[in-house]
């Protein structure tokens, strides 16, 4: 899914990936190798650390609010929000 995601974006404008430490990112080294980026861990409740994440979850819920069950998003809703 994850992979899916970064197929629209050119890869010059991706340099690294910074991830929280949730099992959907158990299959980084895939995703290092097939982007050619480095992944990075922030440690459990360090938020700070993923600032930016952050702030487009601030940004996200404007569109999509809590309880809204994402993986049932329609890849139209995500395209008219990106």
């Amino acid at each position: 899914m994850t992979l899916e995601a970064f197929k629209e974006i050119p890869s010059k404008f991706i340099k690294t990936f910074t991830s929280n430490n949730g099992k959907e990112f158990t299959g980084f080294k895939e995703l290092e190798k097939k982007l050619n980026v480095e992944c990075y861990f922030a440690k459990p409740y360090h938020s700070w650390e993923r600032g930016c994440d952050e702030n487009y979850n601030g940004l996200l819920r404007r569109y999509f609010p809590k309880g809204r069950i994402f993986f049932k998003l329609t890849k139209e809703e995500v395209r008219k929000v990106m």
